[in-house]
């Protein structure tokens, strides 16, 4: 049974840590990072949900169904709750399963690419001597991050990455995308929605 008693950002020290940055840079005028977390950690995992669902209408894909326990404690008085996750769907077609992680990645480059174009443009134009360093330190992560999904990208488009075949209980074939990141395998779908 989980136990949520806090936002799910605060749960990784890391992410704490940059929104806490975030949230310091946009004291000072630097609000790149603020739009990077609402565009990738908010904007990007609904439209995504809502493609998936549109997708699964026409039965083009299928989202396999995973209930989590969950207790949440409301107002000190806890809670529990059922919440369905979103898990790597399956596609009817292996070419539909690559175009739209293909077209889901390059949006989320494109959104990183703008968003340490942006912060560059704006340490530019900093004067404050304490906010350079803070700023540099984003920038580099965003580097690293663009680095990645340059990785992820160059991967969906040859291929490289693990496809797997999945049989239904009629016997329909449906394919699914993964990637194994320092030895360890994720999905697709949580690499795309990962900060």
């Amino acid at each position: 049974m989980n136990y949520q008693i806090a936002p799910l950002w605060f749960y990784s020290g890391k992410i704490f840590l940059l929104v806490v940055l975030a949230i310091g840079l946009a004291f000072f005028g630097i609000n790149a990072p603020i739009f990077y977390f609402l565009l990738v950690g908010l904007v990007i995992p609904v439209g995504i949900s809502v493609r998936l669902h549109q997708l699964k209408e026409k039965s083009l894909v299928v989202i396999p169904k995973e209930l989590s326990q969950w207790t949440v404690y409301v107002q000190g008085i806890p809670v529990q709750e059922n919440r369905s996750v979103l898990t790597n769907p399956c596609f009817a077609i292996q070419t539909h399963l690559q175009a739209f992680f293909f077209r889901a990645f390059m949006l989320k480059g494109l959104i990183q690419a703008a968003t340490l174009l942006m912060l560059i443009v704006q340490l530019f134009h900093t004067t404050n001597p304490w906010v350079l360093p803070i700023g540099l330190f984003v920038a580099v992560w965003l580097v690293l991050k663009c680095i990645e999904t340059g990785k992820i990208l160059v991967a969906v488009a040859r291929q490289t990455w693990s496809l797997e075949e999945v049989t239904s209980e009629t016997g329909t074939s449906w394919y699914r995308a993964g990637f194994s990141k320092q030895e360890q395998p994720t999905t697709a779908l949580e690499r795309l929605l990962a900060l």
